[in-house]
């Protein structure tokens, strides 16, 4: 599997082998699912695909925190170099290394209290407090995402259609309320973090090629898994009655039914295509 950063690479080789044009599968968070096309979400970037030795906490974690430094090179050690990949427990071993390193540097960042005087935040502390809070400022779908993805840890990556009742039909008022509660702060952040260090190293990847003149074209999963956080939050947009598929051919005498709902083209009209 390959990461945000490996597009420099393969610019390398595009401008040595004469190639003008790059096109890559949908990068979306897909949750649990390795298909690209069942989109967790519309807007979210996959963790799976962040480098983690590039991220700027790396290198501090590694030297002052045993457990993350123990955990990294047994990453390393078991899935460099495999000759197949092994989705889960790679999915599942980063995303526990992203959560060891954010709450190294959540804890490196809290400010010491010592003789009744709390210290002032660091200048690391507060240049990350800033980054996040400026991407949370122009990426409002950062907000219901990392409520829906906490709830999704709380409750064992189940689709949301088995959570408890009252989570399944939180308003979108309701969902901001939840974004507000200070006991869930840290677990939000740690979702803010990723989005803001997956799309600077996806962007970091994309402008390589750009400089070598080579196009980048990207794709999108035009359809949402109704396990998504898009259908939980605003489901007014999708027929749930309704399934996306296709109609029969030679290979499928009776068509082909993907499991997506469609959308309500016209409630999504009325909103003047707000979320689309």
């Amino acid at each position: 599997c390959g990461d945000f950063l490996a597009l420099k690479d393969l610019a390398d080789f595009c401008g040595k082998a004469g190639f003008s044009v790059v096109q890559l599968l949908p990068v979306n968070d897909t949750g649990t699912q390795s298909s690209p096309y069942s989109g967790l979400s519309a807007f979210a970037l996959h963790p799976l695909y962040i480098r983690i030795n590039a991220l700027p906490e790396f290198k501090a974690a590694m030297k002052g925190n045993k457990t993350f430094s123990t955990a990294y090179k047994a990453f390393e050690k078991e899935f460099t170099y495999k000759r197949r990949f092994d989705y889960d427990a790679v999915l599942g071993e980063k995303i526990k290394l992203l959560h060891l390193l954010y709450n190294y540097i959540e804890k490196k960042n809290t400010p010491k209290a010592k003789g009744g005087i709390t210290s002032a935040p660091s200048e690391e502390a507060e240049k990350l407090a800033k980054e996040m809070a400026a991407f949370v400022r122009d990426n409002k779908w950062i907000i219901p995402y990392a409520v829906f993805k906490n709830i999704k840890d709380e409750n064992m990556q189940a689709s949301w259609k088995s959570w408890e009742p009252s989570l399944q039909k939180l308003t979108r008022d309701q969902i901001q309320l939840k974004w507000k509660n200070k006991a869930k702060k840290s677990s939000h952040d740690f979702f803010v973090w990723c989005q803001l260090r997956a799309a600077q190293q996806f962007k970091e990847g994309a402008e390589s090629l750009r400089a070598k003149k080579i196009i980048l074209k990207g794709d999108i999963p035009i359809l949402m898994n109704e396990d998504s956080v898009d259908c939980w939050t605003w489901p007014e947009f999708f027929r749930q009655d309704l399934r996306a598929g296709s109609p029969p051919d030679g290979g499928n005498p009776m068509g082909q039914n993907w499991g997506f709902p469609t959308y309500d083209w016209d409630r999504i009209e009325a909103d003047e295509y707000t979320w689309w």
